[in-house]
């Protein structure tokens, strides 16, 4: 059966395990992605204002700076399955050291852990997802990623589908700091089925000494060309654009939910769609119909 989905698939027989484990770990980093952001948005919001929103984004666009700076030298390194599994390592410590603090029956302390979860899912995030599609490039030449990237990023798709579908019941039977262990779990697995890849030496990898930044070299080389100067333009203008967009969503949304349950299970995949109508609403109505409107569709 497993041969005839593989030929169907166009999937050859030596490339099978390396597909079907690569589909795996999309499924998981995408299903933590989506739960991590459920989880973040939803404490965020239920023991802070809005308005704080902006602070903590920027806080996490400056970690951002230096923490990819040190996963890019990481890998000029040592190989990158070494690195994502030392980053997996991390950022399942810190999860675990986070989680017991966020039931705290002490608001600062309730807080302050908020705050730490949101960081580090949000930087853990990146890094993981960053981290896979390296470790998943080494194992396929260019003609074999064009041709089953597409494949392998169609786990991470039914991943998060799953995962939003899942939140709905999750956030109706546990407690919202209840379900970290789901997503320590999730990361543990994903480890797992980054283990069972057949390993791979990349050619040329060198000790790193001598060797320029590898941060610095990417923004020297993305500068040089005009082709990728314009495109990070682009996506710099658009996820301003779209920071801003979302910012205005989560106001409404804190209006119209009353509880952290209810709001977890709003920030999953399917909201995306609700979000994009309710942005375009804005342009043609009023704040008042527009929040009329939300909480009558946070009712149904």
């Amino acid at each position: 059966m497993f041969d005839r989905i593989a030929a169907w698939l166009d999937v050859r027989p030596r490339e099978v395990r390396t597909v079907y484990l690569s589909f795996l770990g999309a499924f998981l980093v995408m299903a933590f992605l989506v739960l991590a952001r459920s989880l973040r948005e939803a404490l965020y919001l239920d023991f802070f204002d809005v308005r704080t929103l902006p602070y903590i984004t920027a806080s996490i666009a400056i970690l951002s700076i230096p923490t990819v700076g040190l996963f890019g030298r990481a890998l000029s390194r040592y190989h990158p399955r070494s690195v994502l599994s030392f980053l997996i390592a991390i950022v399942v410590i810190g999860l675990a050291v986070i989680w017991p603090f966020m039931a705290a029956q002490q608001p600062v302390v309730a807080r302050s852990a908020t705050v730490a979860f949101y960081l580090w899912t949000a930087l853990g995030t990146l890094l993981l997802t960053s981290g896979f599609w390296v470790v998943t490039s080494e194992h396929f030449p260019v003609r074999g990623a064009k041709r089953l990237f597409g494949l392998i990023g169609a786990g991470g798709t039914a991943g998060a589908m799953v995962m939003g579908n899942l939140l709905i019941w999750l956030s109706k039977n546990l407690d919202t700091p209840g379900l970290v262990p789901l997503l320590i779990g999730l990361t543990v697995l994903f480890w797992i089925s980054q283990q069972m890849l057949p390993r791979v030496e990349p050619a040329g990898r060198s000790e790193g000494e001598g060797q320029p930044n590898p941060m610095l070299a990417s923004v020297a080389a993305t500068w040089r060309s005009p082709h990728l100067r314009t495109i990070t333009m682009i996506v710099f203008t658009v996820g301003i654009a779209t920071t801003l967009l979302d910012y205005q969503f989560k106001e409404l949304a804190q209006a119209g939910l009353g509880s952290r349950e209810r709001l977890t299970s709003f920030f999953k995949p399917d909201s995306e769609d609700a979000r994009s109508f309710v942005e375009v609403s804005r342009l043609f109505s009023g704040p008042d119909e527009l929040s009329g409107w939300l909480r009558r569709q946070l009712n149904t």
